[in-house]
């Protein structure tokens, strides 16, 4: 509350010279607010968010790179399929891979099936996106996971459904020989 928060904002108004104020959050704060404000003038800001997917390639190399192996094409679309954008995540398979594979410094496919499981937690929208690509492997594996983290069949249910009208309003619009800045409004 803004009550708990006005020592806070107190000390930000004049801190310490010789302090460093570490604050971590697992979202935006509010520039509306006190402490947005008091925070917008006196710090400054570190987003550390996770890549998206296709951010995560190169990455892969580096950490393998690092580590003096060489990972196929098809092992680094695996970890990014089953370990997703986490870095820590990914790193830490990496690291079992070289592990796994000792003096052999190439890994595979193959290996890296056997040895790094799927641990990536999905999103509904992971099985919406699978669904519209009419990639039916990948969104029965989404939505087992999805089932298995507690998913309700009703709110897959619904989420599709929505996902399913989306795509019907731009496939209509689009018949309609809209621009596609229009048809994407």
């Amino acid at each position: 509350s803004a009550a708990e928060l006005e020592p806070l904002v107190s000390y930000l108004k004049s801190p310490s010279p010789s302090t460093i104020l570490l604050l971590c959050t697992t979202g935006k704060v509010d520039g509306r607010t006190a402490l947005g404000r008091a925070l917008s003038s006196k710090a400054v800001n570190v987003e550390c968010r996770h890549p998206y997917e296709n951010q995560l390639p190169p990455l892969i190399r580096r950490m393998a790179d690092l580590r003096q192996v060489n990972l196929s094409r098809d092992a680094e679309g695996y970890l990014i399929e089953v370990v997703g954008s986490d870095l820590l995540a990914l790193d830490d398979a990496v690291e079992r891979l070289r592990l796994f594979a000792g003096s052999h410094r190439i890994i595979d496919l193959d290996t890296a099936q056997k040895c790094i499981a799927d641990t990536r937690v999905h999103a509904i929208w992971d099985l919406t996106d699978a669904i519209g690509e009419r990639n039916l492997d990948r969104a029965l594996k989404v939505l087992a996971s999805l089932r298995s983290e507690g998913l309700e069949a009703l709110r897959a249910l619904l989420m599709l459904a929505r996902s399913v009208r989306q795509l019907w309003m731009a496939r209509s619009l689009g018949q309609e020989k809209l621009k596609p800045d229009a048809v994407a409004k």
